[in-house]
């Protein structure tokens, strides 16, 4: 089978072979009616007469065959169509089913995104609660009944007031060990209490541990703020 544009040039020769018959045609029944009008009719060629009527057989046959192809290109046309519009039908179909299940896997993904994100989160502060008492009782912090001395480390006494002077009787080393253990304590927290800054620097350096400005006068002379 032809296509619709092959079809359409053949009928196109066709018609313009039928329309030169159809001329020839015409100048041969001219010329007959022009005889019979001028002569008798035993006059007539014979052989005028039998071209014509060939001429009249091959038009009546082109002009069957020309029928034909119109009907065939009809009939293709119409098949095309119908093609095309199931392609188009189609097309919407897959266009539809593909925009359905994309959303449908990007609400998924996305809701699955959410859980994971809420799941780290709950993971992260049950694991910065873990770290902490492992800290505290590491370090065994203790709390102490209101008294001279608010706090313990490791029962080692801190002054309330926060300052240690000679009338406390606390050796040096006590202090040092205390306030060792405590600024120990502070410069592990920022690794799982993140962000968390100080307002003071602080120095872990064995009987010279510092919070505040180093005085340089030894373990006698901590500040605790």
């Amino acid at each position: 089978m032809l296509c619709a544009n092959c079809t359409g040039s053949t009928i196109q020769q066709k018609r313009n072979i039928l329309m030169a018959l159809w001329a020839d045609v015409a100048v041969l029944r001219e010329k007959a009616a022009h005889t019979l009008d001028g002569k008798d009719s035993a006059s007539v060629d014979p052989n005028e007469l039998l071209a014509l009527d060939d001429l009249q057989r091959e038009r009546e046959r082109c002009q069957a065959v020309l029928d034909r192809d119109r009907i065939a290109l009809a009939k293709l046309k119409h098949h095309i169509a119908e093609r095309q519009g199931e392609l188009l039908a189609a097309k919407s179909r897959l266009h539809a089913t593909s925009t359905e299940e994309g959303d449908d896997g990007s609400d998924y993904v996305m809701e699955g995104l959410r859980r994971v994100v809420r799941w780290n989160e709950q993971n992260l502060s049950a694991m910065r609660r873990t770290k902490v008492l492992q800290l505290f009782q590491l370090l065994q912090l203790i709390p102490a009944p209101p008294m001279h001395y608010f706090r313990t480390i490791t029962k080692l006494p801190l002054p309330s007031s926060g300052h240690y002077d000679t009338t406390d009787h606390v050796p040096p080393e006590v202090v040092s060990a205390a306030l060792g253990r405590m600024i120990h304590l502070l410069l592990l927290l920022p690794k799982y209490l993140s962000p968390l800054v100080y307002p003071h620097p602080m120095i872990f350096n064995g009987s010279f541990s510092t919070i505040g400005e180093q005085s340089g006068e030894g373990a006698a002379c901590h500040t605790l703020y």
